[in-house]
């Protein structure tokens, strides 16, 4: 088989394998939370207890929503130089970060928790791995976190 006709070979899903141990531009694979852009200001709402998840619930919102989506969009790259788990960790160390410092309600927080659990369950090739490292961060509060590993450890 030629390389071009490896190169457009189908994997098992249908799409294009992508291999990450050629040489690629260093833009090619910046994923980054640009730093001209101010962290958002930690303002409670009018009753963070209660305050219902909605669709598009800003900047964390939508970092929780790339996180869910990383592992099946990158589920046919061969990683097997470690550059792009690189990258992700990376992407996870200032990510973090903008979820911790927006104050949501209890309710919110607890259902991005529950998202992030369950994309890192249905996780088959470890790209979000790392983001366990980050859980106690994620959780934004010594409460939440207790809660958390009291249900871990049952």
């Amino acid at each position: 088989m030629s390389k071009s006709a490896r190169a457009h070979a189908a994997a098992p899903s249908g799409l294009p394998h992508l291999d990450l141990c050629r040489p690629l531009p260093p833009r090619c694979l910046r994923l980054e939370v640009r730093p001209g852009y101010p962290m958002p200001r930690r303002s409670p709402r009018r009753d963070p207890g209660d305050a219902p998840q909605r669709p598009g619930d800003g900047a964390a919102d939508g970092a929780v929503r790339l996180i869910e989506k990383l592992s099946p969009a990158f589920e046919n790259v061969d990683d097997s130089c470690g550059r792009l788990q690189s990258v992700i960790s990376d992407f996870f160390d200032q990510v973090v970060l903008l979820i911790d410092a927006v104050e949501v309600g209890a309710k919110t927080r607890q259902a991005w928790l529950e998202r992030l659990w369950q994309a890192m369950a249905d996780d088959r090739i470890p790209w979000i791995e790392p983001l366990g490292d980050h859980w106690g961060t994620l959780c934004g509060s010594q409460e939440v976190a207790s809660a958390w590993a009291e249900e871990f450890l049952q």
